[in-house]
């Protein structure tokens, strides 16, 4: 079975960093080693994110619980609104996979654009967090 490429740069990173950590002693390098539990849990994120949008896209109707009994007026009202939210489901659904096409093809098309579009995406978000850390204010 053929490894993701970005679980093998993943790897290579918690390898490199623990290598790296080594001449600190056992606590470094466990210390170090502790953000492989964490990439794991960002994989099962991944996966739950996927699941999710398969059952997003398939329109698939979740349930937590029991459910209520309703009536039969209310079924058929319940069944109308259930399919225009179904549409709606759908044509986001198709949009967002014309975006993500879009997207997946743009290094192919024009790949200085791809890099600037990445260094722009990069850096609002690096200002946004740099924003959220400092206070705009003083209270």
């Amino acid at each position: 079975m053929p490894v993701p490429l970005w679980v093998a740069v993943a790897v290579l990173y918690v390898v490199e960093q623990t290598w790296s950590a080594r001449r600190g002693g056992w606590r470094a390098v466990c210390s170090s080693a502790a953000v492989l539990p964490e990439l794991c849990y960002s994989q099962f994120l991944n996966v739950v994110y996927v699941v999710s949008l398969v059952g997003f896209i398939a329109g698939s109707n979740e349930r937590w619980g029991r459910t209520e009994a309703t009536t039969v007026a209310g079924t058929i009202e319940s069944n109308r609104h259930r399919l225009g939210q179904h549409i709606v489901k759908r044509l986001l659904a198709a949009a967002g996979v014309l975006v993500g096409i879009g997207v997946a093809t743009l290094p192919f098309v024009d790949l200085h654009l791809a890099w600037t579009l990445v260094s722009i995406f990069v850096l609002v978000g690096s200002a946004n967090t740099l924003f959220r850390l400092l206070p705009l204010s003083q209270r």
